[in-house]
């Protein structure tokens, strides 16, 4: 049997999507969808500030375990092989 990440295959929830985040600034307990149309207008400020100020509501309605079984928008997180060295 191999051992390359070829032959890992992630389990399809949302905590191993890319587009998966945090419904609350630095961490929490649900998830949002940064696929999802609704919080576009509220990207940067999520992304670049931690700032769910403008969009409390709407997360309150979206969030989602982040256990949650993956929709077809499912976009795979990349584990790094473990012989990748990371240069500083």
């Amino acid at each position: 049997m191999s051992t390359t990440s070829d032959a890992f295959e992630l389990v399809r929830i949302c905590t191993n999507c890319n587009y998966s985040f945090p419904s609350e600034p630095f961490a929490s307990d649900f998830a949002i969808c940064l696929n999802d149309p609704a919080f576009e207008p509220y990207l940067d400020d999520m992304l670049e500030n931690q700032d769910f100020s403008r969009c409390k509501e709407l997360v309150k309605q979206k969030r989602f375990s982040w256990e949650q079984e993956a929709c077809p928008d499912f976009d795979p997180v990349e584990i790094p092989d473990e012989d990748e060295s990371f240069v500083v």
